[in-house]
């Protein structure tokens, strides 16, 4: 069986603790030369934001959530 997680859903059934990995990724997405300043910021408190509230759930400082499906 195949398990995929699919990002950025509103019927996500999985969250992921981050808390190692979250600056990491925005770090990341800000070096990408095609990202404005602006958006960047912008991005970065919103998914920081989101990260902490989804990490209050599951008792971590960071979390993501996705769906995974199960294709087989």
């Amino acid at each position: 069986m195949a398990r995929h997680r699919l990002g950025w859903t509103n019927e996500s059934n999985h969250i992921e603790d981050v808390s190692g990995y979250f600056e990491t990724k925005i770090a990341a997405f800000a070096k990408h030369e095609s990202q404005l300043t602006e958006v960047v910021a912008f991005f970065g408190e919103f998914l920081a934001k989101e990260a902490v509230e989804l990490g209050e759930r599951i008792s971590a400082s960071h979390a993501e959530d996705f769906r995974v499906l199960d294709l087989s």
